[in-house]
C-alpha cells in the first residue's frame, strides 16, 4: 500500500501510535505515481493535466465534481474520443490511489457520448499506394511499415537494429520515461520481408538526416516537406496506420484484449472506447451470420429451419 510505504515511520506525537490517516495532495500523488509506474509520455501528460488543475487538493477529498470539471475543461479543447482516452487514463490513476489507500472510492466518471463513427483507417487501395510511395525511402519505408504493426511514432523513431529479434520476428520497445522496461511487440506484414532483406546492422531502423534531431517534430517537418513537394503522392497521418491494423484485426475476429496488448494501451478501457464500435459491429455480423432463418439469419441468406419447441 502507498500509505504504508510512505508513512510507515510516521507516529502521532502525543499518543505515539501509528498514524492511520494519510494526507497527500493530488500533485504529490502524481509525483509518486510517476515514480512507481514510469508511464509513457502521453500518459504522463494526461494525468499531469489533472494534477495541474487540482495541485493542492487532498486526494481523500476528490469527488465526482472534480472529475466532471476536468472532463468539461478538456472537452473545450479536445474531441470526444480524445477526452475518453484521457478519462480512461484518469480512471487508472484513481484506481492506483484507491489501491494505495489515498482515496476511499473512485468517483463516478461520466463518459462523453460514444460516436458511431469508426477511427479513420486506410483502405486496401490506400495501403497499396502508400507501399508504392515509400518504397526504398530510407526514412518513410521502415517508418510506415512499423506503423502498420501498430507502433506509435515516438516508438518507431527509437527502434534500433539491436532491438529486433529476426528469429522470433519481434521488436523490443523501451517503455516508460526511464526506458527501464520493454514491451515485446510482434512484427508482421511487409516489415518482416524488409528486415530479412537487409544484413545485420547497427543504429536506428529509420534514418534521419544527421543535421536534424531524432524527434517527432523532425519527422513532422520531413512529412510536411514531402507532402508539399508531392501533391499526387501524399503520405497519410501515421496514426491512421495504427488505427488500420487494429480495425482490420477486429474485423477479422481478433479479441479486443488481443488488440489492446498489441497496441499496448494502459487499460482495455482505452481500447474499448476507441474501437468498441468496430468490435460491436463485427460481433453483430458474426451473430447474424450464425443465426438460423427464423431468428434473423435471413439477412445473410442463411436457410436453416428451427424445430418446433418440444419436438424430438
Amino acid at each position: 500500500m502507498i500509505a504504508q510505504r510512505l508513512f510507515v515511520a510516521a507516529y502521532d506525537a502525543v499518543s505515539m501510535q501509528p498514524m492511520t490517516a494519510v494526507t497527500m495532495t493530488v500533485s504529490e500523488a502524481f509525483e509518486q505515481w510517476t515514480k512507481e509506474t514510469k508511464p509513457i509520455a502521453s500518459g504522463l501528460s494526461m494525468i499531469g493535466n489533472f494534477a495541474r488543475m487540482f495541485p493542492n487538493l487532498e486526494t481523500r477529498k476528490i469527488e465526482k465534481g472534480h472529475v466532471d470539471r476536468y472532463r468539461l475543461e478538456r472537452s473545450k479543447k479536445l474531441q470526444a474520443s480524445s477526452v475518453k482516452t484521457e478519462l480512461a487514463r484518469l480512471s487508472g490513476f484513481l484506481k492506483w490511489m484507491r489501491d494505495g489507500g489515498l482515496i476511499a472510492e473512485i468517483p463516478r466518471i461520466i463518459w462523453p457520448r460514444s460516436s458511431s463513427k469508426s477511427p479513420p483507417v486506410l483502405s486496401q487501395d490506400d495501403v497499396k499506394r502508400l507501399l508504392a510511395t515509400i518504397r526504398e525511402h530510407s526514412t518513410f519505408e521502415p517508418f510506415y511499415l512499423l506503423a502498420l504493426c501498430g507502433l506509435r511514432r515516438s516508438e518507431i523513431l527509437r527502434v534500433e537494429w539491436e532491438h529486433v529479434n529476426r528469429t522470433d520476428r519481434t521488436v523490443a520497445i523501451p517503455q516508460g520515461k526511464t526506458r527501464s522496461s520493454v514491451a515485446i511487440v510482434p512484427l508482421f506484414g511487409p516489415i518482416v520481408e524488409w528486415i530479412e532483406s537487409r544484413p545485420a546492422a547497427r543504429g536506428f531502423l529509420v534514418e534521419i538526416p544527421k543535421t536534424m534531431a531524432r524527434t517527432g517534430v523532425t519527422f513532422r517537418a520531413l512529412f510536411d516537406r514531402w507532402n508539399r513537394a508531392h501533391p499526387d503522392e501524399q503520405l497519410p497521418n501515421p496514426h491512421r496506420c495504427r488505427h488500420t491494423i487494429a480495425t482490420e484485426l477486429l474485423r477479422g475476429g481478433a479479441p479486443l484484449v488481443a488488440v489492446q496488448k498489441l497496441l499496448r494501451h494502459a487499460s482495455p478501457v482505452i481500447t474499448e472506447r476507441i474501437y468498441g464500435h468496430v468490435d460491436a459491429v463485427h460481433f453483430r455480423d458474426a451473430i447474424d451470420a450464425a443465426l438460423p432463418r427464423g431468428l434473423g439469419g435471413l439477412r445473410h441468406g442463411k436457410e436453416v429451419e428451427i424445430d418446433p419447441v418440444g419436438k424430438d
